[in-house]
């Protein structure tokens, strides 16, 4: 007798009906098979690899410009040691400041190599013959470290009686950036100061202490582009090194594009680096008059 509802028995299916009942819940929806993803694809590689571009080619030109700071603040720190051991040399010496003309000496055997000209050489290392040995430089005992004297932005390009070929770089061909100054300025008209120099030879060169009008403006030491270069019979040249772009030297310093940037150090110790390029455009011819932020020669009237 077949099972009824009414009769308060249940109904219980066949084995048979609880089979079919599983395999119709577990049969899977008509769909294709599914297929994991690995990698990208080509269009999602290709916008990437644009992106990587846009983000390389914004931070590019920011880090060259933060590297062409860290070289310039090395040159303002190397100038500004310069500063220091010409302080710790003018007590050793009568108060004075070094002199521009030395007596080079051999320094293993003390003999006489010749009078030379130590503007473009305080210190720093030995280099070619018409530049004083490295122990006979003025501050050699004061900043031994021959590096303290190059500059990393040092493109050379100064033309003058010494250096004629206008080397690729001053530490090289003289073993030292840095120029002193003390007389001999490049002049492109007689005369090529407004006011008379009380010594255009040698300026503050061997001068006592108290020589300077304002130690905090009057130059000491510089890098080539703070001014013209050149040599008696020669067509003068200017250089940049600092913030420059392409040529690093001109015929005429109203064609460079950028700044005549300089590293400077002064009679009171400081170093900065001052943008010379009004002095030197505005007027060619008479580009060392002095401004309230530097002097380049002394004049007693």
């Amino acid at each position: 007798m077949s099972p009824s509802l009414h009769n308060g028995l249940s109904f219980r299916p066949t084995s048979i009906a609880v089979h079919a009942m599983k395999t119709i819940r577990q049969r899977p929806p008509n769909r294709p098979p599914s297929r994991s993803r690995s990698g990208f694809t080509l269009i999602e590689l290709l916008v990437v690899i644009a992106i990587i571009g846009i983000l390389a080619s914004m931070l590019l030109p920011s880090l060259a410009g933060a590297k062409a700071r860290a070289q310039e603040t090395v040159c303002i720190n190397n100038l500004r040691q310069a500063g220091l051991g010409i302080a710790m040399y003018i007590p050793d010496f009568d108060h004075r400041y070094p002199a521009a003309f030395i007596n080079d000496r051999n320094p293993a055997t003390g003999a006489s190599l010749g009078v030379k000209d130590v503007r473009p050489t305080l210190g720093g290392r030995t280099a070619g013959g018409q530049f004083a040995q490295a122990q006979s430089r003025p501050l050699f005992k004061y900043v031994p470290n021959a590096n303290s004297f190059r500059c990393p932005m040092d493109k050379g390009g100064v033309t003058d009686c010494l250096t004629p070929e206008g080397p690729a770089s001053l530490w090289i061909a003289a073993g030292c950036s840095y120029r002193y100054n003390a007389g001999g300025l490049t002049k492109l008209s007689s005369p090529g100061t407004l006011r008379p120099e009380t010594d255009p030879d040698e300026g503050v060169g061997g001068k006592p202490e108290s020589w300077i009008p304002d130690p905090s403006t009057y130059i000491i030491a510089h890098e080539p582009p703070a001014r013209p270069w050149g040599c008696s019979g020669s067509a003068p040249v200017w250089v940049q090194w600092h913030r420059a772009k392409g040529r690093t030297q001109f015929a005429d310093p109203a064609l460079a594009g950028t700044t005549f940037a300089s590293a400077t150090v002064f009679g009171d110790g400081h170093a900065a680096v001052l943008n010379f390029s009004r002095a030197l455009t505005q007027d060619a011819y008479h580009p060392y008059e002095p401004t309230k932020e530097w002097t380049w020669y002394r004049s007693d009237r």
